[in-house]
């Protein structure tokens, strides 16, 4: 086989199994919020970590930005959480927009948003949680996946120790669910860069052999 064949064998060989391998699961870490991008935003949540039940006290999240055009008032923000040894592991959230009916029947609730838990991580005062997007109205607007961030001064410098420490730890702060997109570094980049690195390495060594 010529050396031109070879190097084009190895380079297609290398290029297709790094386009190829899976990437990593998604973490908090991996994503970063849409600047403009639709939010969600309730300032009167509370958080019970024996249950681990973050919700608001009453319909009143705004939702803002992105394309959902006018901001919509009105909704209930529920986050129901897995805690294991000190941390999360899973769970799901809902947010209910509420459709005013005529007197005196009372407000129907439908789903403007909803999903299912990838990762979690805290810091002090607050905890935030990934999440893939599963449905609901706006879930068009929000994408494929949200970030929701708690922020109080009640959860201290270690809020997921908490959980194991105390068991029971009831806070009120603001509760934000918020449109990420992904970090774009693309995992097998340096596959790519090795591929593309022996490409050169081949064309310098065709060199001097000729």
């Amino acid at each position: 086989m010529s050396l031109t064949k070879l190097k084009m064998a190895l380079s297609i060989l290398i290029l297709w199994f790094a386009l190829g391998v899976p990437t990593q699961a998604a973490s908090v870490s991996s994503f970063f919020p849409v600047v403009g991008g639709a939010s969600i935003t309730d300032a009167t949540a509370s958080m019970g970590l024996s249950s681990v039940l973050v919700s608001a006290n009453g319909p009143a999240g705004l939702a803002v930005g992105g394309t959902l055009g006018s901001p919509i008032p009105g909704l209930l923000s529920t986050a129901t959480l897995v805690p294991l040894g000190g941390s999360l592991v899973g769970g799901s959230f809902s947010v209910l927009e509420f459709t005013q009916l005529p007197p005196p029947l009372p407000p129907t609730p439908t789903s403007f948003l909803s999903g299912t838990f990838l990762d979690a991580v805290s810091g002090p005062n607050f905890i935030e949680v990934l999440f893939s997007v599963d449905g609901g109205s706006a879930a068009s607007s929000f994408g494929a996946h949200v970030l929701m961030s708690y922020f109080s001064v009640d959860l201290g410098p270690n809020p997921l120790d908490a959980l194991s420490l105390q068991g029971v730890l009831d806070t009120t702060g603001t509760l934000t669910f918020a449109a990420v997109t992904a970090v774009p570094i693309p995992a097998t980049l340096p596959l790519v860069l090795t591929a593309l690195g022996f490409l050169g390495f081949l064309k310098r060594r065709r060199s001097h052999l000729t």
